[in-house]
């Protein structure tokens, strides 16, 4: 837990007006609002209309009457999140989500629990006492869920409290609890959903499969059956990991699960149509940068430039990777500094092309 003394520290990413204004513009579904409270049942249908969508009357009456608003993965709707999501994406190395609690004065959304995510916990108002217990179950993989009917919290091991503009960190699989003080409390749980070791001997699995068609082979019939062999069983096992082996070395692993990251990751764009239309008007002294929570992997080759980004793939004449290198290691610059592998109007058509692609923005002086 960090303490801050410092009330504001958070509250650039979120807002009680920026909240209303989502709870009663953005007309919002199940699992995106959600409304509980600790040692009651709330059906939707007391805060959903036929149709599945909130009716924000009900759900503010709730809350009135003790209930918490949670609302799911708010980063789509608050450019402010989707930014923090973003660069502490790329910076992890992880997926990123958040979730936002309001909970009225004096109460509990949840008994206690554990998350098969680690969590950040930012407190952006009011306070909120939290209290964490000995828990029996350890790293709990994302499809894991927690059953309160099975399990139960164990002995308190710490209590902290979370004025706003505090930090906590809560791993995954620790069993805990937070309860209102005397003033409604508003929080982000920044969900941090990490790879783990079985992830990516999965994921590599999975790439050797596609690149090995022995492994893609059915099992023999009626391997399931009592009398088939356990010698047998034991052999075409040995044959088959032994096939696995050449395939995944550590680097081909890791590159395999970042890559995917790289496809995965989407950047905070919030101003790319005014980029677009400023095109027409960029010369070679604009000064251009590569957007801070862009990811990127170049995939050179001797006939072409070409790199995964956004989601895309780009390619590109092989002549023009020292100019393309240079956009977007190199921050902030002017168009005409881009190095001499392409003429200026190949600068500014370049230029041009990363803006649309999502690669490159143009910054005032």
């Amino acid at each position: 837990m960090v303490g801050r003394a410092c009330p504001n520290y958070h509250s650039d990413l979120l807002s009680m007006e920026q909240l209303d204004l989502v709870l009663g513009t953005h007309a919002l579904r199940a699992p995106e609002i959600n409304v509980v409270q600790f040692q009651r049942d709330i059906p939707g249908s007391d805060y959903l209309n036929a149709g599945g969508t909130l009716e924000p009357l009900r759900a503010a009456r709730l809350f009135a009457e003790g209930a918490t608003l949670v609302f799911s993965q708010l980063q789509p709707k608050v450019p402010s999140l989707a930014q923090l999501c973003s660069s502490l994406g790329k910076a992890f190395s992880s997926r990123m989500q958040t979730n936002v609690y309001l909970t009225p004065a004096g109460s509990q959304g949840f008994p206690p629990h554990w998350d098969n995510h680690d969590v950040f916990v930012l407190q952006i108002s009011g306070r909120k006492r939290w209290t964490i217990y000995e828990s029996s179950y350890e790293l709990p993989l994302r499809g894991e869920q927690f059953d309160p009917k099975t399990e139960k919290a164990g002995p308190v091991s710490q209590e902290f409290t979370l004025e706003a503009g505090d930090t906590a960190y809560v791993p995954r699989g620790l069993m805990h609890a937070a309860h209102s003080g005397d003033v409604a409390s508003l929080h982000i749980t920044l969900g941090l959903m990490a790879y783990t070791w079985a992830d990516l001997l999965v994921e590599g699995v999975a790439a050797a499969a596609l690149a090995d068609a022995s492994l893609r082979e059915s099992l023999p019939l009626g391997f399931a059956d009592s009398e088939f062999p356990a010698a047998e069983k034991a052999r075409l096992v040995e044959q088959k990991v032994a096939r696995l082996g050449t395939h995944l070395s550590a680097e081909s692993l890791f590159r395999h699960l970042s890559r995917q990251l790289v496809v995965g990751h989407r950047p905070s764009c919030t101003n790319l149509i005014s980029q677009v239309v400023g095109l027409n008007s960029l010369d070679l002294g604009s000064v251009m940068r590569c957007r801070p929570d862009v990811a990127y992997e170049f995939q050179d080759s001797p006939e072409a430039c070409a790199m995964l980004c956004n989601g895309n793939r780009v390619e590109l004449p092989a002549f023009v990777a020292p100019a393309l290198r240079f956009a977007l290691e190199t921050a902030p610059f002017r168009i005409g500094e881009l190095p001499d592998c392409v003429d200026d109007a190949g600068k500014l058509n370049l230029v041009r092309r990363l803006v649309k692609e999502g690669l490159l923005e143009c910054v005032s002086e």
